[in-house]
């Protein structure tokens, strides 16, 4: 898995899904679809120590300042609009 071999070689890895993550192909062996397939891929990013869209956002002390690094995805966003309405 990508994920695992990342998180082996550098410090930090961020995971901002995409669509293609979220989509459950039919002959997928985990059939989990929508809400529940998003909690269990940031389930597995966390076990494998991968900042995830729902963690703290990162702060980096660059050379020019510091940048936050947040991982969004189209997921995160839709639920911070309905979370306000």
């Amino acid at each position: 898995m990508a994920l695992r071999t990342l998180s082996s070689r550098f410090s930090v890895v961020v995971w901002a899904p995409g669509n293609h993550e979220l989509w459950t192909h039919p002959e997928d062996p985990v059939q989990a679809r929508g809400e529940e397939r998003y909690r269990l891929l940031v389930e597995l990013c966390r076990s494998l120590g991968v900042v995830t869209p729902e963690d703290p956002y990162l702060v980096w002390d660059g050379p020019e300042g510091a940048v936050t690094i947040a991982p969004l995805s189209s997921c995160t966003i839709i639920r911070s609009f309905l979370a306000a309405c």
